[in-house]
C-alpha cells in the first residue's frame, strides 16, 4: 500500500487505486536476506524509488552517517537519522546502530547522499520487554557495539539484472 500513513487516532483507509498486489518473486537471497517482487502494475510517479548506491562508490566506512525508513512492528512509518556505519562485515552486508525494530527487515539505509545503500536485515537481540503481560521496547545502550545487519542494495539489483529486469533500473 502507497501513501498510507497514521495521522492521528484510529485505522486510515487505503485508497484502493493505492493497493499493488504481488505478481510473481523475482529473486530470493537467502545469504543477503532479500526478495525482489512484481507488482501488478507500475507505481505511480509519486512514489517511484529512490537511486541506489553504486557498488563502484565502495563500502560504507565506519563513522558514516546513514538514515533507515520503515514500517516496524505494524507501527506507522519510523525514520531514524541518526543511524550510523559501524563497520563492514564483507562487501555483501555491513552492520550499523540505528532506531531499528522487528518488522525493519528490508527497510532502505539511505547514505548520506540520499542513496539507497543497503536493506536492513537483522540485530542481535529481540527488541520488547514483555513483564506481566505488556511489551514494551527495549532501550540499548547506544554506545554498544551491537549493530544491526545490512546487505548492500547494489547486489539485490545485480541478482535481478544478471538474467532480465527492467531496462530502467538494469541499464543503469
Amino acid at each position: 500500500v502507497m501513501g498510507w500513513y497514521k495521522r492521528g487516532l484510529g485505522a486510515p483507509t487505503p485508497d484502493p487505486a493505492a493497493v499493488y498486489e504481488c505478481v510473481s518473486i523475482e529473486v530470493v537471497s537467502h545469504l543477503r536476506d532479500f526478495v525482489i517482487i512484481r507488482l501488478d502494475r507500475g507505481v505511480s510517479e509519486e512514489f517511484e524509488g529512490a537511486d541506489f548506491r553504486s557498488g563502484t562508490l565502495g563500502p560504507l566506512a565506519a563513522g558514516e552517517e546513514v538514515t533507515i525508513v520503515g514500517f516496524p512492528s505494524g507501527l506507522p512509518m519510523k525514520l531514524d537519522d541518526a543511524g550510523e556505519v559501524l563497520g563492514a562485515e564483507s562487501f555483501d552486508r555491513f552492520v550499523v546502530r540505528g532506531d531499528v525494530f522487528t518488522g525493519h527487515s528490508g527497510a532502505p539505509v539511505f547514505d548520506a547522499g540520499g542513496r539507497v545503500a543497503g536493506l536492513i536485515g537483522y540485530g542481535p537481540e529481540p527488541d520488547y520487554e514483555v513483564r506481566r503481560g505488556c511489551a514494551r521496547a527495549r532501550q540499548i545502550d547506544a554506545e554498544r557495539g551491537d549493530g544491526i545487519a545490512a546487505a548492500y542494495a547494489f547486489r539485490a539489483i545485480h541478482e535481478l539484472c544478471k538474467d532480465r529486469g527492467p531496462r530502467r533500473l538494469c541499464d543503469a
